[in-house]
């Protein structure tokens, strides 16, 4: 598609540059978390502090981990919006994931979580400390760069 774009806007040398640092980056990416591949990945952003929306195969977020190597742990459908509001509830069913938190988080979220009785129980939770820990793996939308940022 970027490069279809490119060409009817006249600057297809540019979109196959941009096409190809793209795909550079992800393979340099994808050979770094290697050693990660055998968890899969759950992409989340949330809604508030009990309730995220979770990013399926067929999202931008979905076809990010593919090329990176790494399996969605979200396996259920997400209908046509490429993404299914879940329950904090609902990440008992990956429990051994990692998580992958898409920005923006809203204002304080990670603290109510922190003092939510399932939130601190939650398989995911317990493992990780909380969402934003090191066991975490921010994504940024749409920022190549910022793709798997601190991993």
């Amino acid at each position: 598609m970027t490069r279809s774009i490119g060409e009817r806007l006249g600057i297809a040398a540019t979109a196959e540059r941009y096409t190809s640092d793209t795909e550079a980056e992800l393979a340099a990416l994808r050979d770094k978390l290697k050693p990660l591949a055998t968890r899969s990945v759950i992409a989340v952003n949330f809604g508030d502090a009990r309730h995220f929306r979770v990013f399926g195969d067929d999202s931008l977020f979905g076809e990010v981990l593919k090329r990176l190597g790494l399996t969605n742990a979200w396996t259920a459908r997400t209908s046509y919006s490429a993404m299914a509001p879940i329950g904090l509830e609902a990440l008992v069913r990956v429990p051994h994931a990692f998580i992958a938190l898409i920005p923006p988080v809203p204002p304080g979220a990670m603290q109510t979580l922190a003092r939510n009785a399932f939130g601190m129980r939650c398989p995911i939770s317990a493992k990780a400390g909380s969402c934003n820990s090191a066991r975490s793996i921010p994504m940024a939308a749409c920022r190549r760069r910022d793709v798997l940022q601190d991993c």
